[in-house]
């Protein structure tokens, strides 16, 4: 890694010295001149109120204070687009964008103690800021009351009730959000732009984003639909931006501040401590902060598990293994900060670093709430992430084209170590140790001309060089000793992507129609080698010489026709594309649904397939936009085809494979359909193979009403059904579909009062499409067979003391006495139907649930302004104590739970 970092502050370097030949400094010309007013709802100006100033394509700050007469101006100003943010004690921020393309340029701004006195603003557009009802996409951003009162343990839960974005949970620990259907490595997060998906994503839900601290966001953007012009591969559900906290930019208003968190939960018996604090001077300025989090095992609803092993194998009660669940419970710590130091009036320099590590997490549906194993670990779960970015933005553009520059270079490294022993709970069983690590450098560079007053290219290269270290060693738990064996991914494996994209908006009818395409050119290299890997299987080298490289060309074109000052139509026709990554070529192990192998150790072993291919992405959409002094909403349709999916597949050998070693695990059995099974799992060997076509069909609708001055009612619905093209099979990919989704709330804030409250309720119908690998899923359908019950009896069951021998040396549940015969013929008899699948013999595999229940819950949370620097927050969630679980998760949600929250500003 020394050497690869050398490597790359040696391009940041050349990067930078190229932007200050290409940029010189030299004594500023006069710019443009921003002013206006502060007013109130009633329209009466405020005075000392507070005006940030952004530049979005290149991040250039100023901030003003309003005069006795609320009114700011602010000298100097390069030309490009601003995003305003006015606030005042007492007030919520109100927010405006312009583009300043002349000498000057008037924006006033309106607080207010209504939710909608603000426009709300987004950077959709890479580079530009707009107001969200003037752009293409379906944009939700969670600014920083929503940060403050929504509980999150974990990032993930930062987007819940977001529109169209369901978040599953395998464990408590981790979080994967679902958007349009799509989850896992087809959705792009980024933090401060910056790329955070790396290489090594799966498929299907990952913990990987519970490893951002959410007592580092800022604010949060959520796109849905495809953003592969701007950002590259993996952008087919949709983008996550994480803008993380700034330190103060004007000392001359305020030198220093800072704040405390404190959380507690009662569900999770967790607590949270979090603080920060920011400093400036004349040109430099820092924001230094931390969080801790640390939780107890989970109370669902109920105290009950409904996929419990106890249930799933031996149809005992939702209870029988306590009211908590078992090894929920975990730990994480976090460090975060940012440097900015202005270098001239026109230039910046960003360094921000971000340090998080998560310990004793463990999957729980592969524990008690599913598999019944005894080891399933993610520890530890680390996260390093920093970026230098440097700025230069001058009020004339150079050569008369280039208005500014932005270079970028980055560390995202992510470690992702792993301990895991199979068989169903039997403690004999080999256990995998595994230790991965994957560190990617990026660097980005892009600037942007404006072409008259209403168009404007943004443009750009950016560059991501990734490395993958993996270690696994198969460890006897009898003696302890350890054999090194192929790791999860191949060691030393390297994975390069080059983007070049330029995007064009256009106001071609001032203030009523604007359209926004662009085209982008990515190539991708994939390498791994033999002499990294010295691992053989059955006298086969388990990890050969091999390099790829994948090129593509995308585009996107849409538009906003705004009909009226109140309402808008958007729409677009978006091409999303997603290069098969080091995850998808090399990755082996054990997976929700089975034991995963390599096209190459496949092939060796006698399959027969194609070599993977990109899958690409084509979205249609067309909505409806209001935005009125007391109501704003949106309606969005959409129809996508996911061409070439890559997915997980069963692996089909020629029969007699039975007894022959495949990625160094024993094949226990073989299906007539010869699909091969390795006993650690009740699911088959499985290949990434590309899938038939799939479609995508859906909508998301969203609102906010101010009733009166005191009351504000907000909510939101959405709906995807996914199907393999030409039928109305549910897609066989990992994507647990949510069911029809929504949120509804009522929020009660009386006007100059310190107080407000709120009700709202999260709701789901029931989920009854579940394909083939849904059924078989312990976090869904759960299915299992009598001889995975045999399985589960002899070993996990007698290591947690539901069974034991009686005084002949028979083992027998303690509960009801049955011997396993018994409890066999009980649960899955044969001959019979269960769940509509007829049970023919001891493999015959029935799941325990064909669907996911349907749920509203009722919960409320208010909050108290004591003064200025303390607030005090209190919620409770799920006040009927339902037991319900969201479709996909690997546990149930939490039951009746109370959140205090108390704040500290100074």
């Amino acid at each position: 890694m020394n050497k690869n970092l050398i490597k790359s502050l040696s391009v940041l370097l050349v990067i930078v010295s190229l932007a200050k030949t290409v940029y010189p400094q030299h004594e500023q010309q006069s710019g443009s001149t921003l002013s206006g007013t502060v007013t109130d709802a009633n329209r009466a100006a405020i005075v000392g109120a507070a005006v940030h100033i952004k530049n979005v394509s290149s991040s250039f700050e100023r901030i003003a204070e309003t005069d006795s007469e609320g009114r700011y101006a602010v000298c100097n100003l390069p030309l490009g687009s601003y995003l305003l943010t006015a606030s005042s004690e007492g007030f919520r921020p109100g927010t405006a964008t312009i583009n300043i393309a002349g000498d000057s340029a008037i924006a006033p701004i309106s607080l207010g103690t209504a939710s909608l006195a603000a426009e709300v603003t987004v950077t959709a557009v890479r580079g530009e800021s707009e107001a969200a009802f003037v752009v293409p996409e379906s944009v939700s951003v969670i600014g920083a009351r929503e940060i403050a009162e929504r509980r999150a343990v974990i990032f993930p839960q930062l987007l819940q009730n977001e529109p169209g974005v369901a978040i599953q949970q395998t464990s408590s620990s981790q979080g994967s959000p679902f958007i349009r259907g799509l989850t896992g490595k087809q959705i792009i997060t980024l933090i401060d732009g910056v790329r955070y998906n790396n290489s090594t994503f799966r498929p299907g839900p990952n913990q990987f984003t519970a490893l951002i601290e959410p007592a580092n966001a800022a604010r949060v953007e959520v796109v849905r639909g495809p953003s592969a012009l701007q950002y590259g591969s993996d952008s087919f559900g949709g983008t996550i931006n994480v803008l993380t906290l700034q330190p103060l930019l004007n000392p001359q208003i305020k030198q220093q501040q800072g704040g405390v968190d404190l959380r507690f939960g009662s569900a999770d018996l967790s607590g949270n401590l979090s603080g920060f604090y920011s400093a400036a001077t004349k040109r430099t300025s820092f924001i230094v902060g931390g969080a801790s989090h640390a939780t107890q095992d989970l109370r669902t609803g109920r105290g009950m598990d409904s996929r419990s092993a106890a249930i799933r194998f031996l149809g005992l009660d939702a209870k029988t293994l306590g009211s908590r669940l078992l090894d929920t419970k975990f730990q994480q710590y976090a460090g975060f900060g940012k440097f900015i130091w202005t270098m001239t009036e026109a230039s910046r320099l960003t360094l921000s670093f971000q340090h998080s590590e998560q310990h004793n997490a463990r999957r729980y549906d592969e524990l008690n709430g599913g598999n019944g194993n005894l080891i399933a670990s993610f520890d530890p779960q680390t996260l390093n992430f920093f970026y230098a970015r440097y700025e230069r933005q001058d009020t004339e553009p150079l050569a008369g084209v280039f208005e500014n520059l932005a270079a970028t270079f980055s560390i995202n490294s992510q470690r992702d170590d792993r301990r895991f022993q199979g068989g169903f709970g039997n403690p004999r069983r080999t256990i995998s140790d595994e230790q991965n690590r994957t560190d990617a450098y990026g660097y980005t560079v892009q600037s942007a001309t404006r072409i008259g007053n209403r168009q404007v290219l943004v443009y750009g290269a950016e560059l991501y060089d990734e490395y993958v270290t993996s270690e696994r060693a198969d460890v006897d738990p009898l003696n302890d000793s350890r054999v090194l064996v192929r790791p999860r991914y191949p060691n030393g494996a390297r994975y390069t992507s080059l983007g070049l994209f330029v995007q064009d908006s256009t106001e071609i009818i001032s203030k009523r129609l604007r359209a926004v395409g662009g085209l982008r050119y990515s190539r991708f290299n994939y390498r791994q080698s033999a002499s990294q890997n010295p691992f053989k299987t059955d006298g086969i080298v388990a990890v050969s010489d091999a390099r790829v490289r994948l090129d593509d060309l995308t585009f996107n074109i849409g538009g906003v026709l705004q009909a009226t000052d109140w309402l808008a139509v958007s729409g677009g026709v978006n091409r999303g594309f997603r290069a098969p990554n080091v995850s998808d070529f090399g990755a082996i192990g054990l997976t929700s649904s089975g034991f995963e192998m390599t096209a190459q150790e496949a092939k060796a072993a006698g399959a027969e397939f194609k070599p993977l291919t990109p899958e690409t992405l084509y979205n249609y959409e067309i909505g409806l936009k209001i935005k009125s002094r007391r109501l704003d909403g949106s309606v969005k349709l959409f129809v996508a085809q996911i061409n070439g999916l890559i997915e997980r597949r069963n692996l089909r050998l020629p029969q007699g494979a039975t007894g022959r070693t495949l990625g160094g695990q024993l094949i226990t059995r073989q299906n007539p359909d010869g699909e091969v099974f390795l006993g650690l799992t009740p699911g088959a060997v499985q290949i990434r193979q590309n899938t038939s076509p799939v479609v995508l069909r859906g909508f998301e609708a969203a609102f906010r009403s101010q009733i009166n001055h005191s009351w504000l009612m907000m909510g939101n619905a959405a709906y995807v059904r996914n199907n393999i093209r030409g039928t109305d099979e549910p897609a066989r990919f990992q994507g647990f579909a949510p069911p029809w989704i929504g949120y509804i709330a009522a929020r009660w804030q009386p006007s100059g009062q310190k107080f407000w409250i709120e009700l709202y309720s999260s709701i789901a119908s029931r989920q009854t499409r579940f394909s083939a690998e849904d059924v078989s899923d312990q976090r869904l359908g759960a299915a299992r067979s009598r001889q995975d019950i045999a399985a589960f009896f002899r070993n996990g069951a007698v290591a947690r003391g539901l069974v034991q021998a009686d005084a002949n040396g028979e083992l027998r549940l303690v509960n009801t006495g049955e011997t396993l015969p018994q409890v066999q013929n009980r649960v899955l008899p044969l001959g019979a139907s269960v769940n509509g699948v007829t049970v023919l013999n001891d493999t015959t595999s029935v799941p325990l649930y064909t669907n996911t229940n349907g749920f509203a819950t009722l919960n409320t949370r208010l909050g108290y302004r004591l003064n200025e620097r303390h607030t005090i927050l209190v919620s409770v969630e799920n006040i009927f104590d339902k037991n319900y679980r969201i479709n996909g998760s690997g546990i149930d949600s939490p039951g009746i739970n109370a959140v205090l929250h108390y704040a500290f500003r100074f």
